[in-house]
């Protein structure tokens, strides 16, 4: 970045962390993607994921634990191709091409409107862009001389950290996935996040449910992070989990109007939620009073054309 950038320039050039993920290199001969700093393979960028040592380990002997998960995870596909060119890939649109739409919605969805709530969304959106004032950031301000994690005690608190490579936060999700019937994989801070929002998809209950799990999850940490600086209140990990459950399950039972699909019979009764809450209770009650409806009317058809037909001998009834 130059010294003297404009203000437009500056917040451009700050996006590059959060991009870096979604651009893929597709490789053809070679001469334009840099090999340990580009994101051209399934681990992404080398020298991110193996640090400063792999720029001089080319040596090392094929015995290496790293090495060996290097190779071994390379799919054929991505041997380079000398005809062609090598091609930047924007993984977010069908053809490969960047579109500011799509980088909208990449995160906008899996934050924003329904059935998220605000007061959430607000922390998760602060966390992706790595703005909540976390140890590393604090340090960097100079108010703090040790950012350690106040979770784990971890000698360096940052955001990767403490979401997700922290003992206590990684055992509040264990538990979360556990009641989701689902497994989120280990990737660095940002993937996850694409992974999150590409897999988190659609208005099923199991969607609504991994949603506000997902989010929850991140505001309960941030809160117990807070609290044990602020307030010095330690509360275990399966209080913060309970407190967890219980938003998600709060923000689920104000619902009426989810999609049913099959299956959501297994999480209605994992999250111990009424049947209500899926619109096919609602459309079937809607069919019953309209069959019910249509029976009345039935009925009242057939005697009216008794009546007409034999008048004298319904007087008395009349």
């Amino acid at each position: 970045m130059p010294s003297d950038p404009s203000w437009v320039w500056r917040k451009l050039l700050s996006l590059r962390d959060l991009i870096f993920p979604i651009i893929k290199f597709k490789l053809g001969n070679g001469e334009n993607v840099f090999l340990w700093h580009d994101n051209w393979h399934p681990f992404g960028s080398l020298l991110l994921r193996y640090g400063p040592r792999i720029l001089y380990d080319t040596n090392l002997p094929d015995n290496s634990k790293e090495i060996q998960e290097w190779i071994a995870a390379t799919p054929p596909s991505l041997k380079p191709s000398l005809d062609s060119p090598d091609i930047p890939v924007w993984s977010l649109t069908a053809d490969g091409s960047f579109s500011i739409h799509s980088a909208w919605e990449c995160w906008s969805n899996l934050i924003w409107g329904p059935p998220v709530i605000p007061r959430v969304s607000f922390i998760v959106w602060l966390a992706i862009h790595q703005r909540l004032n976390t140890g590393d950031r604090l340090q960097i301000f100079g108010l703090l001389t040790s950012p350690s994690c106040p979770l784990c005690c971890a000698p360096k608190e940052n955001h990767s950290h403490l979401f997700f490579r922290c003992h206590y936060s990684s055992r509040i999700w264990a538990v979360i996935q556990a009641k989701c019937n689902s497994h989120w994989p280990s990737l660095p801070w940002l993937e996850l996040v694409e992974f999150a929002t590409k897999s988190i998809n659609g208005k099923s209950l199991k969607s609504v449910i991994m949603k506000l799990s997902f989010l929850c999850t991140f505001y309960h940490i941030w809160m117990e992070r807070n609290s044990r600086i602020f307030s010095k209140v330690f509360k275990p990990e399966e209080v913060v989990t309970n407190s967890i459950i219980q938003m998600v399950r709060g923000r689920l039972l104000s619902m009426e109007n989810v999609k049913a699909y099959a299956g959501d019979n297994r999480y209605l009764e994992q999250w111990n939620l009424p049947s209500k809450i899926l619109l096919q209770s609602q459309t079937a009650a809607a069919e019953r009073n309209s069959s019910g409806l249509v029976v009345s009317l039935r009925s009242i058809s057939y005697y009216g054309s008794k009546c007409l037909q034999n008048p004298e001998a319904n007087e008395g009834e009349g």
